[in-house]
């Protein structure tokens, strides 16, 4: 069976990573970025040969019960992790920097993806998040109702619920702000 290896957007790749990977016990993660130069199919070859990557389920479960650990490698455009489970394997001295999610959150496209009490959680990365709410509300009592609600609708982020929760407090402030300027309070919603 041919891997699929490469995601063809942002949200299918965060997807895949919380529920093929975050969902199944893999947490210990190396992003890495393919230089221009280089063919990212050559290197997805490379990377499948060299830490003997399948997609055979029955291959996965055997490992994990002889306490080996098993790696999944995906890639959007020339960005690619490698995600391992707990276990032996070469992975883990090869790479040079081996970050465990549960502790050290992977950012991409704006996405914060972490283990939160063994759970998966998707939110907006805490400095993305900071230079869009100062931008909004630098526009908040300058700009029309209309503008500011194209916006919010047209945040390029996940709608997964912390992002959600995120969003509304984004309106919750600008429209406190509106307030206190005598405008139109914003009505979007921000919710599944």
């Amino acid at each position: 069976m041919k891997l699929s290896i490469e995601v063809k957007s942002q949200a299918q790749f965060i997807n895949r990573l919380v529920t093929a990977c975050l969902c199944h016990g893999y947490r210990f993660y190396t992003p890495g970025q393919i230089p221009q130069a280089k063919d990212p199919g050559l290197v997805d070859a490379k990377l499948i040969e060299k830490y003997a990557i399948t997609s055979s389920q029955p291959k996965r479960t055997r490992r994990k019960q002889r306490g080996l650990a098993n790696l999944q490698l995906f890639r959007y455009e020339s960005f690619f992790v490698l995600i391992a489970t707990r276990g032996e394997h070469p992975f883990f001295q090869e790479e040079r920097r081996v970050f465990d999610i549960g502790k050290r959150p992977l950012l991409f496209a704006g996405h914060s993806i972490a283990l939160e009490e063994g759970r998966p959680h998707v939110s907006i990365a805490r400095k993305e998040y900071s230079l869009l709410r100062h931008y909004l509300l630098d526009l908040a009592a300058h700009r029309r109702r209309d503008f500011l609600e194209d916006q919010i609708r047209s945040l390029p982020y996940c709608r997964y619920a912390p992002v959600l929760v995120q969003q509304r407090k984004l309106v919750d402030a600008i429209n406190l702000k509106r307030k206190k300027a005598g405008f139109q309070r914003l009505s979007v919603k921000c919710a599944a």
